[in-house]
């Protein structure tokens, strides 16, 4: 009972913490901006499902067993995981399952791995086996990401940096460089309902545009509408990187 009581607290106090913070708030209302531009659909569920065992196949499925006899503390964290599973761009965008999933389902985990060593050590190799095969991917975005901050790292003074599914690298270049004066616009939940207007705002308030043009900038079906309004926007400027002045 004492620790059902402190676990409603702490949500409690949470939701103050997150309804008292109006940049908490505009990301919530960016979300759902997101969320309802592009809707779920089975195959991001499938991919929501992937991600959450990848947190470790053994574990996940055996403490999702055991739920109902965990401590009270991981019942907050199994109900997030569940709605995570909902959320449309949790498919390419994992983190914050990865960050639920492990206190959910590692702690109910606990009992029945400590009693079955064999399990327990299945549960630990498995993922290590994998890991090789799961991660190629991860290792080519990581490879295109750099690339991406070294062609971003040096813009104009003042410039508004469009670089695709790339912008967390760029924006972490220009933070090694200290450029505060750049902004960036990416796609997701920041992506402006009219990006030609916001560009051309920019432009008319004297400030340069970098477009990243290239295909292999923009990642999966999500980021297409993204990418052929930016083509558009371009068109007749050569370069696979084009900087429109003011």
């Amino acid at each position: 009972r004492a620790a059902l009581s402190l676990a409603i607290t702490a949500a409690l106090v949470l939701s103050l913490v997150v309804f008292a913070q109006p940049s908490l708030l505009h990301w919530g209302s960016a979300m759902k901006q997101s969320s309802q531009s592009h809707p779920l659909t089975l195959r991001d569920f499938a991919i929501s499902v992937g991600w959450m065992l990848a947190v470790g196949p053994v574990v996940v499925l055996v403490g999702a067993t055991r739920l109902r006899q965990a401590h009270p503390i991981a019942w907050p964290a199994a109900i997030a995981s569940a709605l995570l599973l909902f959320y449309p761009d949790g498919s390419f965008s994992p983190r914050y399952m990865l960050a639920t999933a492990p206190i959910a389902f590692f702690l109910a985990a606990a009992t029945p791995l400590a009693a079955r060593p064999k399990l327990a050590v299945a549960a630990l190799v498995l993922p290590i086996a994998l890991t090789k095969l799961a991660t190629r991917r991860t290792d080519e975005i990581a490879a295109r990401g750099d690339e991406a901050m070294r062609a971003f790292a040096h813009p104009p003074p003042r410039a508004v940096l469009v670089p695709g599914h790339y912008c967390p690298h760029v924006r972490l270049a220009l933070a090694i460089e200290q450029r505060r004066d750049v902004e960036l616009v990416c796609p997701g939940w920041e992506w402006p309902a009219d990006p030609a207007h916001a560009l051309d705002a920019a432009r008319a308030s004297g400030r340069p545009v970098m477009l990243d043009l290239r295909a292999d900038a923009w990642v999966g079906a999500r980021e297409d509408a993204c990418r052929l309004a930016i083509a558009a926007y371009a068109r007749g400027h050569a370069g696979p990187i084009a900087t429109l002045l003011p």
